[in-house]
């Protein structure tokens, strides 16, 4: 009796949402407890062999373009939750084109959460593709408190999904491939393509320096944040020079 309870006090909670979307406080109680990781693509963890201690994590996070996962010996096998913008780059023009029906049918993971927010044109666009699977959004709010935080550029979709996991009650959360691109992605990742300078695409639409602060203050509020040495000296180098 209680199961079925809470199954109908679910399906209030998510009532007016729109394409199925599970409301957001479902989705972070899901982390209660938990022990997390979130990985990046970054190209330094290729050849590591992490893979077998990423999957030991309860919860395995990834960001937009990481699925399938290319190299699972080394940024591991399984997935819990996909942070997504819901877009690719376009390379015939500029801007960026919404995420296919076929591509969202092909991430495996439990969640999907959106960097758009519920209203969003984005969500327009990409809702039919996500009912029938457990997905949210964050916050409106929220996202743009940080994006406050970040100054006048839009964070990184790596840098939302590590404020957003850290207003869960979640264990700890650590971070691993994550160096803005300095060291590049591994191949087959998303929509950089082969030659290209993936830091300095990142640069058109982010503040790398800003985020950098960003993290340094969100670890200074929050001993459950573990930086990866990577992105820790990264992060060190930059307060420095800031202070110079």
């Amino acid at each position: 009796m209680a199961e079925i309870i809470g199954t109908l006090a679910e399906r209030q909670m998510r009532k007016g949402l729109p394409f199925g979307m599970w409301g957001e406080s479902e989705y972070l109680d899901e982390l209660v407890g938990k022990n997390v990781v979130i990985v990046g693509p970054a190209g330094y963890m290729v050849g590591q062999g992490l893979g077998e201690y990423i999957d030991s994590f309860d919860v395995i996070v990834r960001v937009n373009h990481a699925l399938p996962i290319a190299l699972p010996e080394d940024y591991g096998s399984r997935t819990t939750v996909l942070y997504h913008i819901l877009s690719r780059r376009n390379h015939n023009a500029e801007g960026k084109l919404t995420v296919t029906q076929e591509e969202v049918e092909s991430w495996d993971c439990e969640w999907v959460v959106s960097r758009h927010e519920s209203r969003s044109s984005r969500i327009r666009a990409v809702g039919p593709f996500l009912q029938g699977r457990k997905w949210t959004a964050m916050d409106h709010e929220f996202f743009f408190k940080v994006r406050k935080e970040v100054g006048r550029l839009a964070p990184n979709t790596g840098v939302s999904a590590i404020a957003h996991l850290l207003q869960s009650q979640l264990k700890s959360l650590h971070v691993l491939g994550f160096d803005f691109y300095r060291s590049g992605v591994y191949k087959g990742y998303g929509d950089i393509r082969e030659g290209e300078r993936a830091d300095k695409v990142n640069e058109r639409w982010h503040d790398v320096d800003a985020q950098l602060h960003f993290l340094k203050v969100l670890q200074r509020r929050d001993n459950r944040l573990i930086f990866d040495s990577v992105l820790k000296g990264i992060i060190d180098e930059s307060v420095s020079c800031r202070t110079r």
